[in-house]
C-alpha cells in the first residue's frame, strides 16, 4: 500500500531542526547595538552572532572630531552612508559633466542626472577622496552626511534567506516523494511561493549590501552665482548689447506695434516697447522676451563674419555657453542661428537668436536679427524654426 501524504504542511514542521546551536556570548565580549536584539540573533549560534556583533569598545566609541574619513564604520558593523551636498556654481552644466568624470575616476557611476542635479554611486573605500573633489566644483552651502547600521536588517536576511534554502530543499525533496497528481501540485505550489519569497530576499540583501559597499552622493547645483561678465573693448558696437538687451527692459504701457522689420511675433507675445526706429520688445505672460534689431550692414561682412563676431560677444560680454549653425530658409536664403544659457539671479536662462542679412536695392543693406530670453521650459515650447524663417 502506497504511502499518503498531507499537503497542508505548517511552516513550523517544515523548519523544525534549522536552528543553530543557541549557545551565549559572554557580555564582555560583545554587545548589540540595539538594546531589543533581532529574533534571528537570538536563535543564532554564538558564532553566527560573534559575525554580526561588535566589540563593546568599538561600540561606545564616537567619531572623533577631525576623523580622517567621514566614510570610517565601527568595526563589525555593516554601515550604509549617504551624503547630500548643495553647491553654487557659475557653471551648472559644467559642473555636472565634472561631477560624473569624478564619479567615473574614483570607480563610481552616475545613477541619476538632471539639468541641475545628480545622484552618484562611489566605492566607500574612495568616498572621501570624491568628496574631496565634488566640493571642488563651486561654493558649498551645506553638506550632510549620514550613515544607516543595517547589521541587524543584514542578519535577519542572511537567517531567513538561510531557512528558506532549507525548506527549498526539503520541499524538492517531497517532490519526488509525492504520490499522485494531487500530491504533486500542492507540494509544487508551496514550492513556487518559498522560490518567489527567496528570490525576493536575495534580491532585498544584494541591494542592501551594495548600499553598504557605495556610498550615494546626492548633488544639488544652485546657480546662484552669476557668471562674471568681462569687461573689455569690443570693436562692434552692434554687437556688444545682444544677450543684455532685455536686461534693463522697463514696459511703461505704451503700444509698440511697429517692428523694425517684418517677422511673425510667436503666439502668446505682446509688443510693449521701442527704442527708436530700430529696436522692438515683446513679452509673453512667463516673462519671456523677444527683441528685434536692425543696423546697417558693414560693407563687406558676410554671414560667416557676423556668426563669428556675435558669438564672441555672448560668451566674452555676456558670459554665454553658446553654439551656433547656419540654416537655409524656405526663401532660399541662409541665417545663423545662436544657443547659450546663462545665469540671471537665481534662474537659468535660455538665450536663441537668429542673424539674417538683407539686401536692399535703393537703401543701405541691413543685419535682422531676432533674440528670446527665456526658461528652459518655456523656450522649447515656442516654434522657433517658423520665427526664423518668417524673418524678411
Amino acid at each position: 500500500m502506497k504511502q499518503r501524504f498531507l499537503w497542508s504542511i505548517p511552516a513550523a514542521l517544515l523548519l523544525a531542526g534549522c536552528a543553530s546551536d543557541a549557545s551565549d556570548v559572554p557580555a564582555r565580549e560583545m554587545v548589540i547595538a540595539d538594546a531589543a536584539a533581532p529574533a534571528a540573533y537570538k536563535s543564532a549560534g554564538a558564532a553566527a552572532r560573534r559575525r554580526y556583533a561588535a566589540p563593546a569598545a568599538d561600540m561606545a566609541r564616537e567619531a572623533a572630531p577631525g576623523a580622517a574619513s567621514n566614510f570610517a564604520a565601527v568595526e563589525g558593523r555593516q554601515v550604509a552612508f549617504s551624503a547630500t551636498l548643495r553647491i553654487s556654481s557659475p557653471d551648472v552644466a559644467q559642473a555636472l559633466r565634472n561631477a560624473n568624470a569624478i564619479a567615473r575616476k574614483t570607480g563610481g557611476y552616475a545613477a541619476t542626472v538632471t539639468d541641475r542635479s545628480c545622484t552618484l554611486k562611489i566605492p566607500v573605500k574612495n568616498a572621501e577622496t570624491a568628496l574631496s573633489e565634488l566640493e571642488k566644483l563651486g561654493s558649498v552651502n551645506s553638506r550632510e552626511i549620514s550613515a544607516e547600521d543595517v547589521t541587524d536588517t543584514i542578519f535577519d536576511l542572511d537567517m531567513r534567506i538561510a531557512n528558506l534554502e532549507k525548506l527549498h530543499k526539503r520541499l524538492t525533496e517531497l517532490v519526488e516523494k509525492a504520490a499522485g497528481i494531487k500530491d504533486v501540485l500542492a507540494v509544487e505550489k508551496e514550492l513556487s511561493r518559498v522560490t518567489g519569497e527567496l528570490e525576493r530576499l536575495k534580491a532585498t540583501r544584494l541591494n542592501l549590501q551594495k548600499r553598504v559597499d557605495f556610498v550615494t552622493f546626492r548633488i544639488y547645483f544652485n546657480a546662484s552665482a552669476a557668471v562674471e561678465v568681462k569687461t573689455r573693448r569690443f570693436l562692434l558696437p552692434q554687437a556688444t548689447r545682444l544677450g543684455l538687451r532685455s536686461d534693463n527692459l522697463t514696459v511703461a504701457g505704451s503700444e509698440a506695434s511697429d517692428k523694425p522689420f517684418d517677422f511673425d511675433l510667436p503666439k502668446g507675445f505682446i509688443p510693449v516697447a521701442m527704442r527708436g526706429s530700430d529696436e522692438f520688445f515683446a513679452i509673453d505672460d512667463q516673462d519671456t522676451v523677444l527683441s528685434a534689431v536692425s543696423f546697417v550692414q558693414i560693407e563687406g561682412a558676410d554671414l560667416e563674419f557676423w556668426q563669428s563676431a556675435i558669438a564672441r560677444a555672448l560668451r566674452e560680454l555676456c558670459g554665454y555657453e553658446v553654439t551656433t549653425e547656419i540654416r537655409t530658409a524656405p526663401d532660399g536664403e541662409k541665417y545663423a542661428v545662436f544657443k547659450g544659457e546663462r545665469v540671471r539671479g537665481k534662474q537659468l536662462m535660455r538665450y536663441e537668436a537668429s542673424c539674417r542679412l538683407v539686401e536692399h536695392l535703393f537703401s543701405a543693406d541691413e543685419v535682422h536679427i531676432v533674440e528670446l530670453i527665456g526658461t528652459k521650459e518655456r523656450m522649447e515650447k515656442i516654434d522657433l524654426g517658423a520665427l526664423y524663417d518668417s524673418v524678411e
